[in-house]
């Protein structure tokens, strides 16, 4: 069949009735018709036919469809995010749930247009959230309609034409000072959740992380752990996958006091931290109160990490091998998040290059001591 090919029937009163398959979706043909009054010339038909075409080929055209957004949105979870962690599935549905499918739920996938999408989104800044919040919706739903294009429903994504609202800056994360440290530490000997805080503020593991630690994870003689999977949802039933990124795959060094206690515990099951002596809401609410109790800001379990993090830092472990220890994906993110923890390092930089080129009294010494020699 030529790029022209179509058939055509003649209507009563004379008009022309034309059909062409413009391309295919699968295996599903893609037609489109068009009525012509009677003395349309030929060229004209077939020009129009060849746009057609060209249009579909161009991804500029769709099919028809009754799928809703719905509808849209559990194919597109099943199919497309089988693969997902079970908590990453859940803040999916969440995010996809409210105000998406509130509000476009029952609609039909090609009625949504870029403004109602946008008048939605702007409703979400309105009601508080901040922009950062929004545009991880806003990521979510550009993927969502990225998929409803690639099944012809859409010529391009509707998303995409919105403008999002500035970022603010990202808020500083917040950590312990030494002392502060200490005095947690100290409080929480007495606690049964003691080995956890003290490994999740010595190496800086994030808390599914550590909650999934197997013995076997563990060389006590050689003090080091090896992350390699982390906890699915930590509120249900602890199961557990492999890291989201290779960067998170690590063996990180345990300090003697942390073995020591690891070594005295009485191994009950598999994993290090069982669930049943561990409930996720039981630490971080312990933790909480033990905050409290010695006058430190609060902070979440993630929050010890953070402090893992700017102990090494503080004690002159190189960023390399601090981004290493933490699973992070970069030096550069290292330095990005944590930079402002070192500013008290920075009064120390003068003092150090003027150790190293010597002060101007130094200096004049030396000249003066150069010239009388060479006299």
């Amino acid at each position: 069949m030529s790029r022209s090919a179509y058939e055509e029937e003649t209507l009563p009163g004379g008009k022309r009735r034309v059909r062409a398959t413009v391309g295919y979706v699968g295996r599903k043909q893609v037609r489109r018709q068009k009525t012509f009054p009677k003395n349309t010339l030929v060229r004209e038909i077939k020009a129009w036919v060849v746009k057609q075409k060209a249009d579909f080929e161009a991804g500029n055209t769709t099919l028809p469809s009754r799928l809703t957004v719905g509808e849209l949105a559990e194919q597109w979870m099943r199919l497309k995010k089988a693969g997902l962690k079970e908590q990453t599935k859940k803040r999916y549905r969440e995010m996809l749930a409210k105000p998406l499918l509130r509000t476009f739920g029952r609609t039909p996938v090609q009625r949504v247009r870029t403004a109602d999408l946008d008048a939605m989104l702007d409703g979400m800044v309105t009601r508080g959230l901040s922009a950062r919040t929004v545009q991880y919706y806003f990521e979510v739903y550009r993927q969502l309609f990225e998929y409803a294009v690639s099944r012809g429903l859409f010529a391009k994504n509707p998303v995409k034409g919105i403008v999002l609202p500035a970022l603010e800056k990202r808020r500083r994360v917040e950590v312990l000072e030494l002392e502060e440290v200490r005095r947690f530490l100290e409080l929480a000997s007495q606690s049964r959740f003691y080995a956890l805080y003290l490994l999740l503020v010595t190496t800086g593991l994030r808390i599914g992380e550590a909650l999934a630690l197997e013995w076997r994870d563990l060389d006590l003689g050689e003090g080091r752990l090896t992350v390699n999977k982390s906890l699915d949802d930590l509120y249900a039933d602890r199961r557990s996958s492999p890291p989201k990124s290779q960067h998170a795959y690590r063996t990180v060094p345990m300090p003697k006091q942390l073995v020591d206690v690891l070594a005295a515990r009485k191994r009950s099951g598999v994993r290090v931290f069982e669930p049943s002596a561990h409930p996720y809401k039981s630490v971080a609410a312990e933790l909480k109160r033990s905050l409290e109790a010695i006058g430190a800001r609060p902070l979440s379990l993630h929050g010890l990490r953070h402090t893992a993090c700017s102990l090494m830092l503080r004690q002159g472990v190189s960023i390399k091998v601090v981004q290493y220890v933490m699973g992070h994906h970069s030096a550069a993110f290292t330095l990005d998040t944590y930079a402002h923890l070192l500013r008290g390092e920075a009064d120390s930089v003068g003092p150090a290059i003027e150790a190293a080129i010597g002060s101007r009294s130094d200096r004049v010494a030396v000249s003066t001591t150069v010239q009388t020699h060479a006299k």
